[in-house]
């Protein structure tokens, strides 16, 4: 079986994409060999023109040669007009799937890139699981459409895809910059600093109450740090 990123938990009730989606990601679990990688729902934040740009990807596999295959799910009302392939998203106007892929994809690319990932080969594929595909056009090489008639063959579509990739290096990287973990080092200077001056805010608050005290015996028993008890001293 696949590995899920994230793990699969119990879920409030959606829109029918999101379960059609999930139907989609237990095929993958059960249907792909431990050695695929399947994350779900992932979050994707990209620069262009110094302008920030979000979306999502629905379903992202990374083979065992360390690629990466995007699933672009468009279950429920989808059409064509224009020369465009459309999703109707109810209230808002449809939106243009190709344009949808085309800049998921670029995006990915870029910030593989950035990464310093850019050895690993970003692929996609449309999925129509609520659609028979009778033509093809330009834009959409029909390779890399899946339909509601290849249902039952969905994971070996999916394996197939990478069977042309060669092995990559980098795919424990890819791995870890898909699930986001961020590798941070401590700023040592900047924690020398931090303890410096608190260490220097409780002697001054130190040195000026002892001398206050006003008590019968001479001796005065206090703890503190040493640079405190020097203020205090002092």
């Amino acid at each position: 079986m696949a590995i899920i990123h994230p793990r699969l938990s119990p879920t409030p009730a959606k829109q029918g994409g999101f379960h059609r989606e999930m139907a989609l990601l237990e095929m993958l679990r059960v249907g792909l060999p431990d050695s695929f990688d399947v994350f779900h729902g992932l979050a994707w934040s990209s620069m262009h023109q110094a302008v920030q740009r979000f979306g999502e990807l629905d379903l992202t596999v990374v083979s065992p040669q360390g690629h990466v295959l995007v699933l672009e799910v468009k279950a429920g009302d989808v059409f064509s007009e224009g020369g465009l392939l459309l999703k109707n998203y109810g209230h808002d106007k449809p939106k243009d799937i190709g344009y949808q892929l085309g800049r998921q994809h670029g995006a990915l690319r870029q910030r593989l890139k950035t990464a310093q990932l850019s050895d690993v080969n970003v692929d996609a594929m449309l999925v129509l699981p609520d659609h028979h595909l009778q033509s093809e056009g330009l834009a959409y090489p029909r390779a890399r459409i899946i339909d509601a008639s290849q249902m039952p063959d969905f994971c070996s579509l999916v394996r197939d895809a990478f069977s042309h990739s060669s092995a990559s290096p980098q795919r424990d990287a890819l791995l870890a910059f898909l699930s986001n973990q961020f590798r941070l080092v401590p700023d040592v200077g900047e924690h020398i600093g931090q303890v410096q001056s608190i260490s220097t805010h409780l002697s001054s608050g130190l040195a000026t109450w002892v001398p206050r005290i006003l008590h019968r015996s001479v001796q005065v028993h206090y703890i503190a740090p040493a640079k405190a008890r020097d203020f205090a001293n002092s």
